[in-house]
């Protein structure tokens, strides 16, 4: 009977995933099919990112915006709701006339992503026993990175072959599919109390989830920094060009899927705070190191480092984050840090840029090494502050676990 509630338990989060994928393939594809979508609507390559630009930002504003406003609603009806706008909204897409219908429809195919995203953390979480939280969010934000390794290179073949708007009708087609498995899959779950409007926003008032918030936001600066300048980083540290650049995104998806897998049962395991150490001293050191491999042994191994370790940092962080807003104000609170990890790929990409036209790589590198430093600073300190005050109780306490370890699982986060 045990054997059986999890594997439901497997099949429900599976399902969230599935929905995920198809929203994270039509968020990476758009990006990497821009040139096509410029010469289709017979546009400027500039011009075209108009439509990356502006999706992201609207996504940034309506996550924590409609996770609040969606609190009082049953769960899988939110799920449904939002799959549906954006299978509305991409299938409209594919028949864009022109740049500005295009924007348009593909904000309206963001907002719905923006509902069903923050839901799916929350009711993976609400799905899964308190043992496998971890691992429950991991596979939700694993849809999401899979999407980068399988359905981008899937989504750019699709448009080199037929045409830019047949992504669109893949994604929906994606979408559509993620839409009947949750009305088999997926059970009803309770809406969340609403005591007032004023409550829905709560979590935005709360220190502690503004911090962890914050440190999403600098881990995001530190990966994207590296991620959006890789080509000229690598091509500057070991020659990586032409096809040795598709080599290095190829390991760099490959590890960042199975370094987000492995974060969930790590924290599960162990607690967030001990992945967040390990996962942001890796962050930082490969980072720095990259811009000066000199060598594609040294560079291929710092590309694996960044991309596992920095992945493992979010799952950690969004169990922090729910440990931090209570049940209550998780849907608001997932949206607020989904805002925080696209306001860090947006700072990352304008430091990135003049970081590289006023010093060159290593000072990326550098750049993105601060970032993961601050950041550790902001986990470590009021967790190293807890061990010490609960040191005289550890000691007197023998066979008791390190009080590292303890620490997420005994008291809410102080921060990160």
């Amino acid at each position: 009977m045990a054997t059986r509630r999890e594997g439901d338990q497997r099949a429900r989060v599976a399902v969230l995933a599935l929905g995920t994928f198809a929203l994270g393939t039509e968020i990476f594809a758009v990006s990497a099919i821009l040139p096509l979508i410029a010469a289709g609507l017979d546009v400027s390559v500039p011009t075209a990112g108009l439509v990356v630009a502006a999706s992201s930002l609207l996504y940034a504003l309506a996550a924590p915006l409609l996770g609040a406003l969606t609190r009082g609603y049953e769960r899988r009806r939110v799920l449904l709701g939002g799959l549906t706008v954006f299978v509305a909204g991409s299938t409209a897409a594919a028949f864009a006339p022109t740049l500005v219908v295009l924007i348009v429809l593909r904000c309206v195919a963001v907002l719905g992503a923006a509902t069903y995203t923050p839901t799916a953390y929350v009711t993976a979480v609400a799905l899964s026993p308190p043992q496998r939280r971890g691992r429950a969010l991991s596979w939700v934000l694993g849809g999401i990175v899979s999407a980068s390794l399988v359905g981008v290179p899937l989504a750019t073949v699709l448009a080199r072959t037929v045409g830019f708007r047949s992504v669109f009708v893949l994604v929906a087609g994606l979408a559509a599919l993620a839409i009947v498995a949750v009305v088999l899959v997926v059970p009803r779950v309770a809406p969340l109390p609403v005591h007032s409007q004023a409550g829905r926003f709560q979590a935005a008032r709360d220190r502690r989830v503004l911090l962890v918030v914050f440190v999403s936001l600098l881990a995001s600066t530190a990966t994207n920094l590296v991620y959006t300048y890789v080509a000229p980083i690598t091509e500057h540290a070991f020659g990586a060009i032409g096809a040795g650049l598709t080599l290095v995104v190829f390991v760099y998806g490959v590890f960042s899927t199975v370094g987000t897998f492995a974060s969930g049962s790590l924290v599960d395991r162990f607690g967030a705070g001990p992945v967040l150490l390990i996962g942001f001293v890796m962050l930082g050191v490969s980072v720095v190191v990259l811009p000066v491999a000199g060598s594609w042994a040294v560079g291929l191994v710092c590309v694996a480092c960044w991309a596992a370790f920095g992945s493992m940092v979010i799952p950690a962080q969004q169990t922090r984050l729910l440990d931090a807003a209570g049940p209550a104000g998780g849907g608001f609170a997932m949206g607020l840090n989904s805002s925080g990890l696209y306001l860090g790929a947006a700072v990352a990409a304008a430091t990135g840029a003049a970081l590289l036209s006023l010093s060159g790589t290593p000072a990326i590198g550098l750049a993105a090494g601060t970032m993961s430093a601050l950041g550790l600073a902001i986990v470590t300190v009021p967790m190293m502050s807890r061990r010490a005050r609960r040191s005289g109780t550890a000691d007197a306490l023998p066979g008791r676990a390190s009080p590292l370890v303890d620490a997420d699982r005994e008291a809410p986060p102080a921060g990160g």
